[in-house]
This record gives structure tokens, C-alpha cells and sequence, in this order.
């Protein structure tokens, strides 16, 4: 099966773990995504994870990369 590719940006709420969805506080509100399947690499700036349909790949911002009004994207 093909799963559906998503990159995201934001910081974890709390522990990514397999069995739980993930939530992902975003500038815009938190994601809540549906139970985590696998979880892939790791770092300080990135997580791979995947659920049943889709594999995330979350940069991480700090937090005040996460308040700016553009995410963390500079001007």
C-alpha cells in the first residue's frame, strides 16, 4: 500500500509513542493525528512517523520559530 506523504511543522505536544495518535501544536492549532504505527528516524530538528495512511515527517520548530505568524519560515 502507498501511503500519503505529509511534512509538517510544529512540536510535539507530548511523547510521539506507537499506539497513540501524535499531537503536533502547529501556529495555527494543534494536529491530532490517528494511532502511530511506526516511528522512523529521529533528531533534534526532525521525527519521521507513520500511522495506518500516512507518513509524517515533522520539522521541529522551537518556540519561537512556532509564534511567528508565518510558522517558521523567516521573512
Amino acid at each position: 500500500m502507498n501511503k500519503r506523504r505529509v511534512i509538517i511543522e510544529g512540536r510535539p505536544v507530548a511523547a510521539v509513542t506507537v499506539g497513540c495518535p501524535a499531537y503536533i501544536q502547529q501556529s495555527n492549532g494543534i494536529l491530532r493525528t490517528s494511532p502511530i504505527v511506526g516511528i522512523g528516524s529521529l533528531s533534534p530538528f526532525e521525527l519521521q512517523f507513520e500511522t495506518q495512511n500516512t507518513r509524517y515527517t515533522l520539522n521541529i520548530l522551537t518556540a519561537d520559530e512556532l509564534c511567528r505568524p508565518n510558522g517558521g519560515q523567516s521573512a
